[in-house]
């Protein structure tokens, strides 16, 4: 029987009546609050009385940044659970990890994610043109459909296409982008593009799909999420338990729907 509530745990880090009642809470939970509200500090919380609750089990931290991740290592090694890990130089079964640095961990040659053939947005902008000129080639010159199209800005594309078309939960499950008309059924509140800067983005992603396809061994973030949350699928339908027991996670708002994905199967 698992104690979900240890009366004598002390917290490391000096709690508010509220943020004990988000560490102790059980099950799933998501922080939301501005810089500087105690986000942290409460994941640290929730880590230390998880080493109480779950003694011997894998935690891994992710964070965008190798800073903060050494940041909540470094204040849990100062805090050690008596008689458990996190001791000086110990973090038992813990992993603080970036998340590039996990998406390394979780396999796959350096020739299949070789970082010279990486397209990132720096690639994007610089196809930008070409792609942004074969897009509007699609809507009759002068109409308002044309108007609203070219009003669409590079980073605009960009993030649509990695946070929805390639990087949404969504394309993740189904293991391909999503098509037009998936694309185009999103909720407004989700994606607040008219229906021609949707259409335009599609056909900019179209061109840049292509462009990635003709080079052997091109590829971006998306694919490589979605092609290790496509074998830890495999993985566990193999047989293979979770590779981590408890996940937590800082800087959310910079991770996309399939980065998140994989972090729950990883999780089981």
């Amino acid at each position: 029987q698992v104690p979900l509530v240890c009366e004598a745990w002390a917290p490391p880090l000096r709690l508010t009546e509220r943020e004990r009642e988000i560490v102790e809470a059980t099950g799933m939970s998501t922080v939301l609050g501005r810089s500087g509200t105690g986000k942290t500090f409460c994941v640290c919380s929730r880590m230390h009385l998880d080493r109480v609750r779950f003694p011997g089990a894998r935690q891994l931290f992710v964070a965008r940044t190798k800073r903060l991740c050494d940041y909540v290592q470094s204040l849990l090694r100062m805090r050690p659970v008596d008689g458990g890990g996190g001791g000086d130089g110990d973090d038992g079964a813990a992993a603080f990890l970036p998340l590039s640095a996990l998406l390394d961990s979780l396999g796959g040659s350096a020739q299949e994610w070789h970082p010279s053939l990486l397209s990132g947005y720096a690639q994007f902008l610089q196809a930008w043109p070409e792609l942004r000129r074969g897009a509007l080639a699609t809507f009759e010159r002068g109409t308002r459909h044309d108007i609203e199209a070219k009003a669409v800005g590079p980073l605009t594309a960009w993030t649509q296409i990695r946070s929805f078309i390639k990087g949404s939960h969504e394309a993740v499950l189904q293991g391909r982008p999503l098509a037009l008309e998936q694309y185009l059924a999103l909720g407004k509140r989700r994606v607040p593009l008219l229906p021609a800067e949707r259409q335009f983005v599609f056909q900019v992603f179209s061109a840049y799909q292509r462009g990635l396809d003709e080079v052997p061994g091109r590829w971006d973030a998306c694919d490589r999420v979605a092609a290790l949350y496509k074998r830890a699928v495999e993985a566990a339908a193999g047989g293979a338990g979770p590779r981590y027991d408890l996940i937590y996670v800082d800087e959310v708002q910079d991770m996309t729907q399939g980065e998140l994905a994989l972090l729950l199967q990883l999780n089981g």
